[in-house]
Parts: C-alpha cells; sequence; structure tokens
C-alpha cells in the first residue's frame, strides 16, 4: 500500500513540475495537500506521510526538475523586470521559503557585484519598468502629468517600498517627457537598455 501511494504522488510531483517552476517548499506543501485528501492515506501517520513527500522531493531535485537555485535566480530576474528593488525581490525569496544561500546566489546572478556598473543598470531597468508599469513620471497619461507634490510624494514612497533608489525615482519624477529623461539620466551616466532588446 505505501509503495502504491509513493507511486502516486510521484505522478503527482511529475504532474504539478510540468505546468509549474516550483521551489522545494512549495513541492512539499503541494504533495502534502494531496496527501491528506487521498483516503488511502489516512492510515498513515503523519511522520510517515511526510517521509513519502521528503522523499519524492529529494527524488524530484535528484533529477533535477526542481532546483532552489534556479527558481530563485528565475523569480528574481522576473521580480527585477517588475520593477522591485533588491530589499524587495529578497523579502520575496525568503518568504518562498528559500535558503539565504540561494537568494543572496540568485541576487549576485541578477544584478552582478554589490558596486558594478551591472547592478547600476539592473536598478535603472526595474526603475524604469516600474515607472512605465504605474505610468509615473514622463510615462504619465497627460491629464497626470500636471505637477501635484502629494502626487510625487506618493510616488516617491512607492519607489521606496520596492527597494529601488531614490535618486533615480527623483530623476524619473521630475522629468516631463521621455527624451528629456533619457538625457538626465545620460548626464548622470546612466544609459537603460533599448526595451526592445529585453
Amino acid at each position: 500500500m505505501r509503495d502504491a501511494i509513493r507511486s502516486r504522488l510521484k505522478e503527482a510531483a511529475f504532474s504539478y513540475l510540468a505546468r509549474h517552476e516550483a521551489s522545494m517548499m512549495r513541492l512539499r506543501q503541494v504533495l502534502a495537500r494531496r496527501l491528506a485528501r487521498w483516503r488511502e492515506a489516512a492510515m498513515l501517520s503523519a511522520e510517515e506521510r511526510n517521509v513519502l513527500v521528503e522523499d519524492v522531493v529529494a527524488e524530484m531535485a535528484a533529477l533535477d526538475l526542481v532546483n532552489d537555485r534556479r527558481f530563485a535566480q528565475e523569480r528574481a530576474r522576473t521580480l527585477l523586470r517588475r520593477g522591485l528593488g533588491p530589499p524587495a525581490i529578497r523579502s520575496r525569496l525568503r518568504a518562498l521559503g528559500l535558503s539565504s544561500g540561494d537568494v543572496e546566489a540568485a541576487m549576485t546572478a541578477v544584478l552582478g557585484a554589490e558596486d558594478g556598473q551591472s547592478r547600476e543598470a539592473a536598478l535603472l531597468e526595474a526603475a524604469l519598468a516600474y515607472a512605465r508599469r504605474r505610468h509615473l513620471g514622463p510615462f504619465a497619461k497627460a491629464e497626470e502629468k500636471r505637477r501635484d507634490p502629494r502626487r510625487q510624494a506618493r510616488a516617491l514612497a512607492a519607489f521606496q517600498r520596492r527597494g529601488l533608489p531614490l535618486a533615480l525615482a527623483r530623476i524619473i519624477l521630475e522629468a516631463p517627457n521621455e527624451k528629456t529623461l533619457m538625457e538626465s539620466l545620460a548626464d548622470h551616466g546612466l544609459h537603460p537598455a533599448d526595451p526592445k532588446d529585453g
């Protein structure tokens, strides 16, 4: 009976991982919920169910179908493209149950060296992505482009909550149009990639 349950649990893991990229913690949660719903697993103790789940998760990891380091890097890249800065990305990755080592490896892979040009470029791309998505600064709709100190303060606070540099936020928010923004960024030695490149 236990072998049959393990085999079914393994099939469930394959099926889930075929549709979703997941961390080991997420896969554990999914498999534990599945086991809890199966009538034939009701006779197993909580410890036996945990052992079955851990065995299947370990097998998926050995097959490289679940890999926390790779998952952390992919999620960090996605969050950066959505306009989150390093503190917010770290927080989200830790909330997914990823280890500090995997989180820091992901941050290094995505941002590069702490003080290098790749980090600066990544933060600039994140800030610009956020401004575009939220229609801030030069990306605002025509009716919202008038200078409103409260709107500016709220926008600065939003950049800060996302872990994006305030100096960069100010440059973006103060630009009346995209051309001026690009010139201002160039004056500060910042050069965004062409959005079509990404």
